[in-house]
């Protein structure tokens, strides 16, 4: 799919059926997938159902919310940006998650690690209550690395990285706290010490505070 993806004029945004988007609940965590590659206009059936799950989520019961998409609408890296399916999906979803209380938004499609601050309207939200975006490309690839990140280090940026393979862990504490950890795989690592990489962080609940 990548090939498709480096032209965004040739990605068609019209797959809305089967498992397109759904949602479930793991633990205290309700999860909603969704399609960058389908409608995602507010007329779309992809935004109501969007909205709808995000409306009647009992934060009571599941008091984290995780959104997981393919393409991410924050990229720091130069590789896919300004693709159509990506800005549309940006326009009329990130309403959606702020109003919401989304607390993380997780994606692929760059080879590389991104997290940001919370997030809202490319401008840091101090309060805390917007999503936090992570990138989590650097399982291992035949092409490589994201090549270049872009030319100025955007102020949301809090961790960014495309020089080794590694994978995620998330540990939910309490309805307050998560633990946030990226863990990059043993065959990357130098006995020096030198250029190991790691992110490890604890996670506020933004819709408590």
């Amino acid at each position: 799919n990548h090939s498709l993806c480096t032209s965004s004029s040739r990605i068609p945004t019209i797959y809305d059926q089967g498992n397109a988007y759904y949602a479930y609940t793991y633990g205290p965590i309700r999860f909603i997938h969704l399609n960058t590659y389908t409608k995602s206009s507010p007329s779309s059936r992809q935004y109501t159902f969007l909205k709808q799950e995000l409306t009647k989520v009992d934060r009571k019961v599941t008091p984290w919310v995780i959104v997981i998409t393919h393409a991410p609408i924050y990229n720091t890296f130069a590789d896919h940006q300004k693709e159509k399916p990506t800005l549309k999906m940006k326009k009329h979803f990130e309403a959606l998650y702020i109003q919401h209380g989304v607390n993380l938004v997780f994606s692929g499609h760059l080879h590389a690690y991104m997290r940001t601050k919370s997030v809202s309207y490319n401008m840091v939200d101090s309060t805390k209550k917007s999503p936090v975006y992570i990138i989590v490309g650097e399982g291992g690839n035949a092409e490589g690395h994201a090549k270049r990140f872009n030319n100025v280090t955007e102020e949301w940026v809090e961790v960014r990285d495309k020089s080794v393979y590694g994978f995620g862990t998330l540990e939910v504490y309490d309805e307050y706290r998560a633990r946030w950890k990226w863990i990059m795989d043993h065959d990357d690592r130098r006995e020096d010490g030198g250029g190991n990489f790691t992110d490890d962080v604890i996670l506020e609940n933004g819709y408590f505070l």
